[in-house]
């Protein structure tokens, strides 16, 4: 096709949307996982324990991307949305690993013991 001097042709609509979604989501995500990862160093002071629990974003990725091809759905820009929100949740979840493992260590708390003696017998009766 040959058009005049000055005439471009240019795709715009939906098109167009998706392609500055894509250049956003590019900066977005490495972002995140920065500031995910941030945040779990400041919370627990060590960069092995933050490193440990950070591990738990590739696996939840995987899951999502097994999910995503289980269901015949392309990674699209609400997909990338929905990775950042699931490497969130995945960070959240680990932290209570950490908490665990270093507050008795560190304050010198004895780990609870469990009761001697249920309190409930499971008859029904008391």
């Amino acid at each position: 096709m040959k058009f005049d001097s000055g005439y471009l042709i240019r795709w715009g609509g939906q098109f167009e949307h998706l392609q500055t979604a894509t250049q956003r989501l590019l900066i977005v995500v490495p972002i995140a996982l920065l500031l995910i990862f941030l945040l779990l160093y400041s919370t627990f002071g060590s960069l092995r324990l933050a490193a440990l629990i950070y591990l738990a974003v590739p696996i939840a990725a995987t899951g999502g991307i097994f999910a995503l091809a289980a269901r015949g759905l392309p990674f699209s820009i609400s997909a990338g949305v929905g990775f950042i929100a699931l490497f969130g949740v995945a960070g959240a979840q680990r932290p209570g690993l950490g908490e665990r493992r270093g507050a008795p260590a560190s304050e010198g708390v004895e780990p609870t013991k469990p009761p001697e003696k249920p309190r409930w017998s499971g008859s029904g009766r008391s």
